[in-house]
């Protein structure tokens, strides 16, 4: 039986908004004066660096990722905020596309009384700032009882201390019911490697492909009590 399910965001709950790509790599054209072939290219650079400390377990904050920015546009060092604040902003105005069937389903979930969290790996956009969105604007709300982030837990999936987080989060949230096993968790996610530490870590666990096969595990969940 399961009793609280776990969800990674990218790419299982959500997916990037392409007009949030295009302003940003625009607006650091803009401020850098850099080609615009040169911004997007030093984007994929931040972005495999950041996904290879994942493999390895660890979460970098996002001032370490701005930081890079800053330096592979040649921009001095008063400029790493304004690019953070810049993104942050324009990542809550184009939020990223999510499905209306999965956040119906979540709610029914919590109704029935499984409990749902996120646990997810971070990246130009923070926990905090990501938890206020998928909340706010992606329609997820209180059917979620916490976000636990790589960049704020300064771990990544898949190390084994992200997971033992959430095993304890999950069991304040039954108010300090010990006695929920981790075999009673569901991680849900797309990747094979990170997110698989879930069953690594004893929880059950179900890798997905796109976010409308997440919604269809949801619904089993919500039917069955099962996956």
């Amino acid at each position: 039986m399961i009793r609280h399910i776990s969800l990674d965001a990218w790419g299982t709950l959500i997916r990037p908004n392409p007009t949030f790509g295009t302003q940003r790599d625009a607006m650091w054209q803009r401020m850098s004066g850099k080609s615009l072939d040169h911004c997007i290219a030093l984007r994929g650079l931040i972005k495999d660096a950041i996904d290879t400390r994942a493999l390895d377990g660890e979460g970098v904050s996002v001032q370490w990722v701005y930081n890079k920015v800053r330096e592979g546009l040649g921009m001095s060092e008063s400029h790493t905020n304004d690019l953070r604040e810049w993104a942050e902003a324009t990542f809550f105005q184009y939020p990223p596309e999510s499905l209306a069937r999965t956040a119906d389903i979540l709610f029914a979930l919590v109704d029935k009384g499984i409990n749902i969290s996120i646990l997810s790996n971070t990246g130009f956009i923070g926990g905090t700032v990501l938890d206020l969105t998928l909340r706010q604007r992606c329609g997820f709300g209180d059917s979620v009882s916490f976000g636990i982030y790589s960049d704020l837990e300064q771990s990544a999936k898949p190390n084994p201390r992200i997971f033992a987080e959430m095993l304890r989060r999950a069991r304040l949230v039954r108010h300090r019911d010990d006695h929920l096993h981790t075999y009673e968790i569901l991680h849900i996610g797309d990747h094979a490697r990170c997110d698989g530490g879930a069953q690594r870590a004893g929880h059950q666990f179900h890798l997905i492909k796109s976010l409308s096969e997440t919604a269809d595990i949801l619904e089993h969940v919500h039917q069955h009590d099962t996956i």
